[in-house]
């Protein structure tokens, strides 16, 4: 009998790598490590792929390649909607 789990949601990791970018741009001083390189960028959205890994347990199928992708897209989408609003 095989016992199969979901993987966990994206979208809260998505959002608080996406929160983490609003902070460091928004900050002054602090965003002055988007212009290194995009550091702040970089972080975001490593932090992102970090939580995500976090919520797997033992049981559930590990993290793929593609996993990390369709993150980066829900991470993508959330920052640039952030920019298209006034």
């Amino acid at each position: 009998m095989c016992v199969c789990f979901e993987k966990p949601s994206k979208r809260r990791s998505a959002i608080l790598g996406g929160l983490i970018i609003g902070a460091l741009s928004g900050i002054p001083g602090l965003n002055l490590l988007n212009c290194c390189c995009c550091a702040g960028i970089l972080l975001g959205g490593g932090m992102a792929v970090y939580l995500y890994r976090q919520e797997f347990t033992n049981e559930m199928p590990p993290m793929e390649s593609s996993d990390a992708l369709i993150l980066g897209y829900y991470f993508r989408y959330l920052r640039r909607s952030d920019y298209n609003n006034p």
